[in-house]
């Protein structure tokens, strides 16, 4: 899972993410859930490298994804 090693590396591997958890935010956050990633990742800097990590590894993707919401 490509994303959730970009979000470990961001970190610098201190980040304690569950590649299952962030799979599962990952798929559900394609399909417009904001809870699920803010369930996983809480409201602070994990949930921004998550945006941001979206935003850099599947870009139209993820603007569709911004558009529909």
């Amino acid at each position: 899972m490509i994303q959730y090693k970009r979000m470990l590396e961001k970190t610098g591997g201190d980040a304690r993410i569950d590649r299952k958890q962030t799979k599962n935010a990952i798929m559900t956050a394609f399909y417009g859930s904001e809870a699920t990633p803010k369930r996983v990742f809480g409201e602070g800097q994990l949930l921004d490298i998550f945006t941001e990590t979206m935003e850099e590894g599947a870009p139209y993707a993820w603007e569709l994804n911004q558009a529909c919401l």
